[in-house]
């Protein structure tokens, strides 16, 4: 309505006053998403599980092993991060019997590289608090490793 009122004279003097409106609503808006994405991220990184309470487990009972190898076989695929985990123990141990929790921030926005972003509990924090790793896993590693969700008690 304000454009539509700025815009729709015969003649225009400037367009100063409009764009000056724009302009703070324009900072309104990415001050309150600033806001928003901070607290959202500083939730995911202590209470996952409370944000998205399904579990997921690596069922592959040779996750470890077919873990590696596809690091290996799918080498260019690879970020420098995914092939720490293969030499993390605390990542290996998750592997085997922790639980993960799906993070879909992004899912419904990619078009040719899919991923699934599961979230593990550490303890490896410096305040010694229990904090959320996430793993943004390739959709056929998260397939070879074969993430299901299970059921909890309660």
């Amino acid at each position: 309505m304000l454009g539509y009122r700025s815009l729709n004279r015969t003649f225009l003097t400037g367009y100063s006053r409009f764009f000056s409106w724009c302009g703070t609503a324009y900072l309104l808006i990415a001050l309150n998403a600033a806001i928003v994405n901070r607290h959202l991220n500083d939730m995911t990184r202590s209470h996952l599980n409370v944000r998205n309470p399904v579990v997921y487990r690596a069922k592959n009972p040779n996750s470890e092993n077919d873990f590696r190898q596809w690091l290996q076989t799918h080498d260019h695929e690879n970020a420098r991060d995914l092939k720490s985990l293969s030499n993390d123990p605390e990542f290996i141990r998750a592997l085997r019997d922790k639980d993960f929790y799906r993070v879909t921030f992004d899912e419904p926005f990619q078009l040719s590289r899919r991923a699934i972003v599961f979230g593990y509990k550490s303890r490896r924090s410096p305040t010694h608090e229990a904090v959320f790793v996430l793993v943004r896993f390739p959709d056929d590693l998260a397939k070879t490793l074969r993430f299901e969700s299970v059921r909890t008690g309660g």
